[in-house]
């Protein structure tokens, strides 16, 4: 049996990075953003990297993250962690909420993706004690 876009997130996410991280990677990307919602910076971007699978599939490996370090932050969360396929196929990484803390880390495995060129999306937020306010980012997607 053969599975098809199989999608890992959470604990999954080690253990398949290192059965694939043997393997040559094909391509490697990264992609940061910075913005100042409500006047608090977030530095938010992913990186992802695609292995050869053999066939018709490949391996990507995909992590979103968040830093939120102006100091102030009590919680950081992704919002939105995805990678975007050139066909318009979406995997996700799942959604944790926010974590304490200024900084928040999502990742995902996806096995036997369609070959491809892909982009990462990636939206965060922020909570501070100040004023009991928060700060979300706008989406963003790598070009």
């Amino acid at each position: 049996m053969r599975l098809r876009n199989l999608l890992l997130v959470g604990t999954a996410v080690a253990l398949a990075a290192t059965s694939t991280a043997m393997a040559a990677p094909v391509e490697r990307y990264s992609f940061s953003n910075t913005q100042t919602p409500n006047g608090h910076t977030i530095h938010q971007g992913g990186n992802w990297e695609v292995v050869d699978a053999g066939g018709d599939g490949v391996t990507v490996n995909f992590r979103c993250s968040a830093n939120a370090g102006d100091g102030e932050a009590i919680a950081t969360g992704l919002l939105e962690c995805y990678l975007l396929g050139a066909d318009g196929s979406r995997f996700e990484a799942g959604h944790n909420g926010a974590v304490p803390g200024a900084h928040a880390v999502e990742g995902a495995v996806v096995i036997d993706a369609p070959r491809q060129s892909y982009r990462i999306c990636v939206q965060a937020n922020a909570f501070y004690a100040s004023g009991a306010s928060g700060a979300q980012t706008t989406l963003v997607c790598s070009p």
